[in-house]
């Protein structure tokens, strides 16, 4: 009887620890019904842009539910942009360029994995090469729907040929027809 006793009480104090989940699930249902867009902490003003691109987000892209994510650091936007799990992220020039030169582990990543979707003065919006192509197109038609409206906004696209990641092959066709 003692016995039962133990095994019941031992059973009913380890029963809400076999409930609880990791919230993994709740990440990847976050990250379906919201366009999260990286940046990294050590970006300089990329934060504060980017906050700026998810005001204009709903605005002009408001199903898109855009929000900002901070990495740490370029590691953690690049793993995240490689699993596919947050395929956006804003970078500036500085740091794009700090991480394509020849002496970077990720010279070769950006180019053979990334694409642009718009290029800003001095920001750039990627997404891995998995990224619909079909939102980029949506991304990109909203973005220049909003420079049009705000000439003073910063948001107009600029043409960049410094750069070693190409821009995406639907919107560059965009960009041609203009």
């Amino acid at each position: 009887m003692l016995l039962k006793f133990k095994n019941l009480l031992f059973i009913f104090l380890i029963t809400p620890f076999l409930l609880s989940h990791a919230p993994w699930g709740q990440h990847q249902v976050y990250r379906q019904m919201h366009m999260l867009i990286m940046c990294s902490k050590k970006d300089g003003e990329a934060y504060n842009f980017t906050k700026k691109l998810v005001s204009t987000f709903e605005i002009y892209l408001p199903d898109a539910k855009a929000r900002v994510a901070r990495a740490p650091h370029e590691d953690r936007i690049i793993d995240m942009l490689r699993t596919n799990q947050i395929p956006l992220a804003i970078l500036s020039h500085d740091l794009i360029q700090k991480l394509t030169n020849e002496e970077s582990q990720y010279k070769n990543f950006f180019k053979d994995n990334t694409k642009i979707i718009y290029s800003f003065s001095n920001m750039l919006l990627i997404a891995n090469n998995k990224f619909n192509s079909d939102k980029s197109i949506k991304i990109f038609d909203a973005l220049i729907k909003a420079s049009n409206d705000d000439l003073n906004s910063g948001l107009q696209f600029i043409t960049k040929t410094n750069i070693q990641i190409s821009i995406d092959s639907n919107i560059e066709k965009k960009i041609t027809n203009f």
